[in-house]
């Protein structure tokens, strides 16, 4: 596996074609895997499972098809499914909300800073609201999804990166 850190991985030649094909790619595992996620998610929540499956879904989805995206291996690639993967990660969120709202866009865009607080921090507030409610429970499930958050992201860059050819 390719280290992100080392500076000669940088100095790679990039091909045209890899990239595009790259950021194609990316781009719609990340924006149909993002709403897949978020239905799967919203799905879920109604039964009353907060573990978010819908994210490991997203990040094999995008660390695959970038892997398939390109023939020489360039660092960048691997970043880059990481930035498809967040960008995924905001479009479940979207989808979340459409859901929740009825597959209403007026009241989607009048609560598009929710969608925001969403994507961005609720993740993180979760286990906090759970200690304060003394609900001991939800916090280990809220834990258990912070830590599915970060294995999506490792997931999604060494599947990314696994595939090339030295």
């Amino acid at each position: 596996m390719a280290n992100m850190f080392n500076k000669n991985n940088w100095k790679e030649p990039l091909y045209k074609n890899d990239v595009i094909n790259v950021v194609i790619d990316g781009l719609v595992a990340g924006i149909l895997g993002g709403v897949l996620a978020g239905a799967l998610d919203y799905l879920f929540g109604l039964l009353n499972i907060m573990i978010s499956f819908g994210l490991i879904i997203l990040a094999y989805l995008v660390g695959y098809r970038v892997r398939k995206g390109y023939y020489s291996f360039h660092i960048l690639y691997p970043v880059l499914a990481v930035l498809f993967m967040t960008l995924g990660l905001f479009f479940a969120s979207l989808m979340q909300y459409f859901m929740l709202f009825n597959f209403s866009f007026v009241s989607l865009f009048s609560y598009f800073g929710n969608v925001l607080y969403g994507f961005f921090i609720m993740p993180f507030v979760y286990p906090i609201l759970a200690i304060r409610s003394g609900d001991g429970l939800n916090f280990i499930i809220y834990m258990i999804n912070i830590v599915c958050y970060v294995l999506a992201y490792i997931l999604c860059y060494r599947l990314a990166s696994s595939g090339y050819r030295n």
